[in-house]
């Protein structure tokens, strides 16, 4: 019973928020603890700031000795969060889609070699589609960007900060990577 009043109470938060958001790539084993993710909140970023990293979980990740990253997109300031890590030394690991992947090797080719030849610094690819647009973990707090149950972009971010949050998005993190593969050039 306690784990099902836990989960009622993650749920909770904004039962409207969950129902409406595709919560299919969180593995079964995953789903069933639930309940540890914890009080999160419910953020919508402004007009201004819809395409920019969420601002505050930035901060806590410069605080932070490693950085996780999830994600079929890239925010446009993605760059200079990238440099802000890199500067103080965080430790980061990134899976993307085969769709960035794509992007990245097109469109930022220079760019994403840089980011390949930083130290502390790991790139894979997960072989397929992402039903999600990202994912974000920190020594802080967890970030997640959904996609909606119909497939569609509502620019809402969901933020949780329990410490047993940062173990359950770990194994989210570890879940992906065990199927992805360590992008070593291109």
């Amino acid at each position: 019973m306690i784990p099902l009043l836990g989960t009622i109470k993650v749920l909770d938060t904004d039962i409207d928020h969950w129902g409406r958001h595709n919560l299919y790539f969180i593995p079964p084993h995953l789903m069933k603890r639930l309940q540890e993710l914890g009080e999160c909140s419910v953020v919508v970023p402004s007009l201004q700031e819809m395409h920019e990293f969420n601002r505050e979980v930035h901060n806590r990740s410069l605080e932070s000795g490693s950085f996780f990253e999830l994600s079929s997109s890239f925010k446009s300031d993605f760059r200079m969060l990238f440099s802000d890590l890199a500067q103080r030394g965080v430790r980061m690991s990134f899976i993307v889609s085969p769709e960035l992947m794509n992007h990245l090797n097109i469109e930022r080719y220079e760019e994403f070699k840089q980011y390949l030849e930083t130290g502390g610094v790991e790139f894979y690819l997960y072989p397929q589609k992402m039903p999600f647009i990202s994912f974000v973990r920190n020594d802080f707090c967890l970030l997640f960007e959904m996609l909606t149950t119909e497939g569609t972009y509502d620019n809402t971010q969901l933020v949780c900060g329990d410490p047993f949050a940062l173990k359950w998005g770990k194994e989210l993190f570890e879940y992906y990577s065990q199927n992805s593969t360590l992008i070593s050039g291109i």
